[in-house]
């Protein structure tokens, strides 16, 4: 293996070398470097361990350039110096290197017209309340009228869970409440007051109703629910389930720069990189239609997309997630179309597509030595990931570095590579496929206008 700085020990030429020192051969420098069979992936490579969950690794595959990352769970700035040993110590067995490193993966969202959303903390609870169905209809019902009494509100409600929301909503910021006393005898207002003791205000002990004569507090009393300025907007265009999308993602590791927004014909989609990979996750309120479809299709395309996480609180049906999964081979779809429990299922599905990239990154490591050392690895940065199969098979593109269970792999902002990036040097060009043409009237052909499971 390469040898770098004392701290950092190569396991699989360790591995080696142990067992050449045991039997009393001769140790060659250049040992470690080769894969061993016709069908290995790697001219050579090593792993070091240096924290308990903390991996580093380079690797030469055939006829492409060397690859480095760290795999952590903690912060990969401290990791940031094993690329420049790496590099230099290349520098000095080669005769010096021309190229240099270039961060993994595409980062997405990178045009001018994204944008990036800084969710504030009202907005953030606001919209945890609005997830429930019910709080939500409550709420646009008092924004559709502008105003509603109370007891107007609650006519067809259960009245004490009403007052609870109102309650919920006021302190929140989405309403306003005033008290209006009414005329016995018409209905008709009299009076609106900003509370109920100014109803009970001594001035006001002589004042009676214009109408039938009765002191005013004889009357009757009804609350006026107003919608605040900040209601409005936590319900338009449902901004409330970006915020709460924005949320849930950066409570697994990513921040709102991280996240870049694009509004496309009354869908809302956010591109990441995360684990050099680049995400979209689309937001609808809406039952997804045939032109919905298309637009994403577009977008995975564009943006070279290997995961798409679908969030609606509208169910997508199962023939709507086959055509784009059909129309995006390439590309792995999730649907979230239940909002209750989402942090955990965005939680899943980072899980499950992390240990999916750390099995692609390790595994051609296999040939390098007898031992399946990346079942080891695996088990001990990701216990609960599962053994490789037994046949290993060809990998897609190699995914670049798991920086982490949900944390963003950045790129550098210098050409040496920013610690916690996967680097190769130099970048091989980066080619785009298109979905397939023939699938655009898929679901036109085999599902007709009006069918109940059409999309």
């Amino acid at each position: 293996g390469v040898k770098l700085a004392s701290k950092y020990s190569p396991l699989i030429a360790g591995i080696k070398r142990e067992y050449w020192s045991r039997l009393g051969l001769p140790i060659h420098a250049d040992d470690g470097w080769a894969g061993q069979g016709r069908d290995s992936q790697l001219a050579g490579g090593d792993l070091y361990l240096v924290d308990a969950d903390t991996v580093l690794y380079y690797k030469f595959p055939h006829q492409q350039p060397l690859e480095a990352g760290v795999i952590t769970r903690r912060d990969p700035a401290a990791y940031g110096e094993f690329f420049t040993a790496l590099r230099t110590t290349l520098a000095g067995l080669v005769g010096g290197l021309s190229a240099e490193w270039q961060p993994l993966g595409k980062p997405a969202g990178q045009d001018k017209e994204a944008e990036t959303l800084h969710p504030t903390p009202q907005e953030v609870e606001a919209a945890a309340e609005l997830e429930n169905d019910v709080t939500r209809t409550v709420l646009q019902d008092v924004i559709s009228k502008n105003s509603v009494f109370f007891n107007k509100l609650a006519e067809n409600r259960e009245r004490a869970s009403t007052e609870r929301l109102v309650d919920r909503f006021d302190s929140l910021g989405m309403i306003t409440r005033d008290y209006a006393v009414l005329c016995s005898k018409t209905g008709q207002q009299i009076l609106r007051v900003a509370s109920r003791a100014a109803i009970e205000d001594p001035s006001h002990k002589n004042f009676k109703c214009y109408i039938c004569g009765k002191a005013i507090n004889e009357e009757t009393v009804d609350e006026i629910i107003t919608a605040s300025d900040f209601g409005k907007k936590i319900l338009t265009d449902d901004y409330w389930l970006l915020v709460r999308v924005v949320e849930a993602l950066r409570r697994m590791g990513l921040s709102s720069d991280d996240l870049r927004l694009h509004r496309d014909e009354g869908l809302v989609n956010l591109s990441a990189t995360i684990n050099q990979e680049a995400w979209l996750f689309v937001l609808a309120t809406h039952r997804l239609t045939l032109g919905d479809a298309y637009l994403i299709s577009a977008h995975v395309a564009t943006e070279a997309v290997a995961h798409t996480v679908i969030v609606s609180n509208a169910r997508v049906s199962n023939l709507m997630q086959s055509h784009l999964e059909r129309s995006n081979p390439d590309t792995s779809f999730d649907v979230v179309d239940s909002l209750s429990g989402l942090d955990d299922r965005f939680d899943n599905i980072l899980r499950e597509q992390e240990k999916s990239s750390l099995k692609q990154c390790l595994e051609s490591f296999a040939a390098l030595t007898p031992i399946r050392v990346q079942d080891l690895i695996l088990q001990k940065v990701a216990p609960d990931a599962g053994k490789f199969p037994e046949q290993l098979t060809e990998p897609r593109a190699t995914p670049g570095l798991p920086t982490g269970p949900h944390l963003p792999a950045r790129p550098a902002p210098e050409p040496v590579p920013g610690p916690g990036n996967g680097v190769r040097t130099p970048l091989p060009p980066v080619g785009q496929q298109a979905p397939p043409e023939e699938e655009a009237f898929y679901l036109e052909e085999v599902m007709p206008e009006g069918s109940e499971d059409a999309p």
